[in-house]
């Protein structure tokens, strides 16, 4: 459990430690620890296939006040994608183990298919696209704002946990051409779509979750195993618009190889799909695929990936 903390350096099982007993047959156990570094502040830019040109900055801190709490604030600005957050958890509300976490969100995504087309091809053909006139080209541009509410809370004397998490958020999507807005009516009319009007999407959710972690460490495990199943529920309530059914689950699994003690193999289970009910259907930017997310094209997608992890922590995916 304490390296499944991510506070310290990771402890061995010889790790020297002294034990007290006491009288209520209880014992008082001394072990000494090592902090990991708390904070991180991180500047990031580049050129990408999906977010253009950006430069970003973000700060964390995993023991904020020296008490536990975790807070991040991140901003992300580029000539496509922007992205503005910031989260706060607290995993000992009241002095019990009940974690309560916050995150709000601000984001906006525009999609220039020529732009597109240049980042991923390598080469400048934004005049070709330009010159196919508005009814031709998909240019769109999406903005989202949010805010999440968690809650989670240990079973006891094991490493399972109980979580549920509130959020709201409000969503639109603008077509710039005639295309998008051909396209997006064209979707909506056969049902694929999302609600009848492409701005002011709103989503109201409730995410209950049951989550189980036996990993040894938190960032390089090399035994345990991790479960994590949830059901997002999307219902027309306090002014939302969307209904929506997403179940997911998550296995994960950790063993060290029998033949070389010094790697481990890992296998890693993900399923996923989405469902409207009510005579509605998915949001178009809520559908998810295999390789990405932010499509209009939608459907159900599972990933089974076994790993082999080296001795320097490198994994190389032998399966996707």
């Amino acid at each position: 459990r304490l390296n499944q903390l991510g506070y310290f350096e990771t402890l061995k099982e010889d790790e020297s430690y002294a034990l007290k007993r006491n009288g209520d047959n209880t014992v008082d156990i001394t072990l000494k620890v090592r902090e990991r570094g708390r904070n991180s502040i991180s500047l990031n830019g580049g050129v990408s296939g999906i977010s253009g040109s950006f430069v970003g900055l973000n700060y964390s801190t995993n023991n904020f006040l020296g008490l536990g709490e975790t807070l991040s604030l991140g901003g992300q600005v580029g000539t496509l994608m922007t992205n503005i957050s910031a989260g706060f958890t607290e995993p000992y509300l009241f002095d019990r183990p009940f974690q309560v976490g916050l995150q709000v969100y601000l984001r906006r995504y525009a999609y220039d298919q020529g732009v597109q087309e240049s980042l991923l091809s390598g080469q400048d053909v934004t005049a070709f696209y330009n010159a196919l006139g508005s009814a031709n080209v998909l240019n769109y541009v999406q903005n989202s704002k949010g805010v999440a509410l968690s809650f989670s809370y240990p079973l006891r004397r094991s490493f399972a946990r109980l979580g549920l998490s509130i959020g709201y958020d409000d969503s639109s999507i603008r077509t710039e051409s005639i295309g998008a807005t051909n396209y997006f009516t064209y979707l909506n009319f056969e049902g694929v779509a999302g609600p009848n009007s492409l701005s002011g999407i709103k989503t109201a959710k409730i995410i209950p979750s049951y989550s189980y972690n036996s990993r040894n460490n938190y960032l390089n495990p090399t035994a345990g195993a991790s479960i994590f199943a949830s059901v997002e529920l999307d219902g027309s309530v306090l002014g939302a618009n969307v209904n929506m059914v997403k179940p997911t689950i998550d296995i994960q699994y950790y063993h060290r190889s029998p033949r070389w003690q010094r790697n481990v193999l890992a296998f890693h289970f993900l399923g996923s799909t989405e469902l409207g009910y009510g005579g509605k259907v998915v949001p178009p930017f809520a559908r998810t695929f295999l390789g990405g997310e932010n499509d209009v094209r939608g459907f159900e997608f599972f990933q089974i990936t076994p790993v082999a992890y080296l001795p320097s922590s490198a994994s190389v995916p032998i399966l996707n």
